[in-house]
C-alpha cells in the first residue's frame, strides 16, 4: 500500500524536488523504517508491536517507491553525459534493473537470514537501517 500510494506521487515530487533530492529522501525514510521494524535496540523506548510493525512495513513501501522513481532518470542523464543516446542506453539499463533484482532476491533471504541468525531480528534491521543512512 505504501508503495502503491507513494508511486503515484513520486513523479510530481522529483520534478518539484529534484531526483537527487527525492532518492536521498527515500533512502531515509528506509533507514528510517528498517530502524523501526526491529525495532532497534538503539530505540529502547520502543517495544515490539502490529501497530509499529505495520508503520514500519509502509514507510519501507513508500521508501522504496520515492527512492526507486528517479533512479531511471538519473541513469538515464549519467548515459547522455557520457555520450550515450537514450535509445542505446534504455535496453541497458533495463537489464541492469533486472539482473539487480534478481540478484537482490536470490542473496537476500540467506544473508537476511545469516544476520537475524547471528545478531536477532531487532540487531538484523539495525544493521540495514545503518547501511542505508550510511
Amino acid at each position: 500500500v505504501g508503495y502503491i500510494l507513494a508511486s503515484l506521487a513520486s513523479g510530481p515530487l522529483a520534478r518539484r524536488v529534484g531526483d537527487v533530492k527525492q532518492l536521498c529522501a527515500g533512502v531515509w525514510c528506509l533507514a528510517l523504517a528498517y530502524l523501526l521494524l526491529g525495532p532497534s535496540p538503539l530505540l529502547p523506548a520502543l517495544r515490539p508491536s502490529f501497530p509499529l510493525a505495520a508503520t514500519a512495513m509502509l514507510l519501507i513501501g513508500a521508501g522504496g517507491a520515492i527512492a526507486y522513481t528517479p533512479t531511471n532518470n538519473l541513469s538515464l542523464r549519467a548515459c547522455e553525459a557520457r555520450g550515450i543516446a537514450v535509445n542505446e542506453a534504455s535496453a541497458a539499463l533495463t537489464a541492469i534493473v533486472n539482473m539487480s533484482f534478481t540478484v537482490g532476491c536470490l542473496i537476500g533471504p540467506s544473508l537476511g537470514g545469516s544476520l537475524v541468525q547471528t545478531a536477532g531480528f531487532g540487531g538484523a534491521s539495525t544493521a540495514l537501517g545503518l547501511m542505508l543512512a550510511a
